[in-house]
């Protein structure tokens, strides 16, 4: 009969590593705690600044989960093209960690030759912002609706969400597979939102036909027209989209890297009062400029031409790895080449080629990765450039 291992606990109890300070973690046996007594939300942060380009992400874990107990994640910056491509950082810890020790002892650490520059971490003092109130008028709520519609059926199929599957992945035979399957699933929130929609777009475009649904509008016609039916539906869009695919909709902010900063769910937009009066025309212009800013969460040219990237100097793989292998094969005299990597000696470069084609390929693989890196950075065109590409064609920005 075998024993029992040593870490089961009776039933009803759990075992749980506490942290109690100075890098201690304590192993004990308690009762579970309901969620809503867990601060799971509650993190400490220190922020990192001016970074080196040459320090890599897992310098910086190793470093930070050296330094102290507690260390969760860490989140680094874009690389700042004005600043010498430097980065800052954002590393969270536990919300009992002791923050002062951590400050102090990263303070004299340095990081390829540069001294860290480390200070407490200031979080967002208005992380709710307030947009214009003129969003909440009906036929900007039903424009907006349209857009989150649109926007939720892009994002939900580019990251194959409630069935969609990428337009790469489906061949013929995946084809003839689905035919016998179900059909794919459809987003809960955009079922019956076509119907939805065109009903109010009727009772909005007839004006003359009284909606006992709708709210009765204001005699001096001045006033934001709301409904409250119709501003629950597009507020269950705008928090879809800013919980799943971290999308802020009325501040046209993707937030990619969400997950990795102290708080889960940063600043958010919401509607406030209106700044102006609410007629047609002014109504009409909201919608227009916000459409305008919109357009930048939506589908644009994801890579550039080719004929651009080979303006730019594209790279071959093929070319690189030949260059790469000529110069690490060298001549030693009386015909014979030396291997560089492994210092093997041959009769003939053929004989050497051979060998390095062979024995390193982990060396060629490097090459290749290198070059496909660099052509995906040329071919990006949001990457740091004086030279707009977008528009077709090739013209300095300002």
């Amino acid at each position: 009969m075998s024993e029992a291992p040593d870490d089961l606990e009776p039933a009803g109890l759990v075992k749980s590593t506490a942290y109690v300070g100075s890098g201690v973690f304590i192993s004990q046996t308690q009762n579970p705690k309901p969620l809503e007594e867990m601060n799971l939300h509650k993190v400490s942060a220190l922020f990192l600044h001016n970074i080196p380009p040459s320090v890599t992400r897992q310098e910086l874990e190793e470093m930070c989960s050296q330094a102290h107990g507690g260390f969760l994640r860490l989140h680094p910056t874009e690389p700042d093209p004005n600043n010498k491509y430097y980065r800052d950082c954002v590393v969270s810890y536990w919300y009992n960690a002791n923050l002062k020790k951590i400050m102090w002892k990263l303070r004299g650490t340095r990081l390829r030759g540069a001294l860290l520059m480390v200070m407490d971490h200031r979080e967002h003092v208005r992380r709710i912002e307030n947009v214009d109130g003129l969003a909440a008028d009906k036929s900007v709520v039903l424009r907006d609706i349209q857009l989150c519609k649109s926007l939720i059926e892009y994002l939900d199929k580019k990251e194959q969400l409630w069935g969609h599957a990428g337009p790469e992945e489906v061949g013929e035979a995946d084809v003839e597979i689905s035919r016998d399957k179900e059909p794919p699933k459809m987003n809960p929130l955009l079922i019956n939102l076509d119907e939805c929609l065109a009903y109010h777009l009727h009772q909005l475009i007839e004006g003359g036909q009284e909606d006992p649904t709708a709210p009765k509008k204001a005699e001096s016609g001045n006033k934001v027209d709301r409904d409250d039916n119709l501003t629950r539906v597009l507020d269950r869009l705008i928090l879809y989209l800013r919980i799943v695919h971290s999308v802020d909709y009325y501040g046209c902010k993707v937030y990619l890297t969400e997950d990795e900063q102290p708080r889960r769910i940063g600043p958010v937009s919401v509607r406030g009062e209106p700044s102006k009066i609410a007629n047609p025309k002014r109504l009409a212009k909201y919608i227009k400029l916000f459409e305008e800013r919109l357009k930048s969460l939506f589908p644009h040219q994801a890579r550039l031409a080719g004929e651009h990237v080979e303006l730019l100097g594209k790279r071959s793989a093929d070319s690189e790895v030949e260059k790469f292998i000529r110069t690490n094969v060298i001549s030693v005299g009386d015909g014979m080449s030396k291997c560089c990597l492994c210092y093997k000696r041959f009769t003939t470069f053929e004989f050497a080629s051979l060998h390095m084609r062979e024995r390193h390929t982990d060396k060629l693989e490097e090459v290749k990765w290198v070059v496909f890196c660099f052509n995906a950075y040329l071919a990006d065109p949001n990457r740091p450039c004086s030279v707009d590409f977008t528009s077709g064609e090739v013209v300095c920005s300002t």
